[in-house]
């Protein structure tokens, strides 16, 4: 008999990180060569003698990595890095198709915002036009406006995207 050797497979993970470490986090896993996303969006500070646009990480603590399940061990390895988020004791992949959905809207500036708890109310509903085509989520009245809620599976976060009715069909 032959012994099959299982290849890994690269898939994305949600490492959660110390608090405002995921820029040193992000950085240090580039550096040993992982493929390292920090979703980063702009948002307006005030100071007490002006305002600035800063960039800060649009989902606090969280920084997602592209690697064989194997090497978690030496990714932990960094300072900043405390766990990944697991499914059975084991790290949850997070679909390729959620990371490209995240990385469109960044570069899209897409209005979003992050909701930490959730949503579990709406309509399923899939978007049939513009840049977000073929995204999946459920349709909700947020703030007076029609909106989509996106899910990133494993992990504990919800997107709230804003995207016109129109481009929007039920499932």
């Amino acid at each position: 008999m032959t012994a099959e050797i299982k290849k890994e497979t690269v898939r994305w993970y949600a490492l959660y990180t110390k608090s405002r470490n995921e820029k040193k986090v992000h950085e240090r896993l580039t550096e040993h060569g992982y493929e390292s996303f920090l979703p980063m969006h702009k948002v307006v500070r005030q100071w007490s003698d002006r305002k600035k646009v800063v960039e800060v990480p649009l989902i606090n603590s969280y920084v997602f990595v592209r690697m064989v399940l194997s090497q978690r061990f030496a990714v932990l390895q960094d300072p900043g890095a405390v766990c990944f988020i697991n499914f059975e004791k084991l790290p949850a992949p997070v679909a390729d198709k959620d990371i490209a959905y995240l990385k469109c809207i960044l570069e899209e500036d897409i209005e979003v915002e992050v909701v930490e708890t959730p949503l579990s109310k709406g309509e399923k509903v899939k978007v049939n036009a513009g840049q977000l085509m073929g995204l999946e989520g459920e349709l909700v009245d947020h703030k007076g406006g029609q909106r989509v809620v996106v899910r990133i599976e494993n992990i504990p976060f919800s997107l709230v995207v804003t995207v016109p009715l129109e481009f929007v069909e039920r499932l």
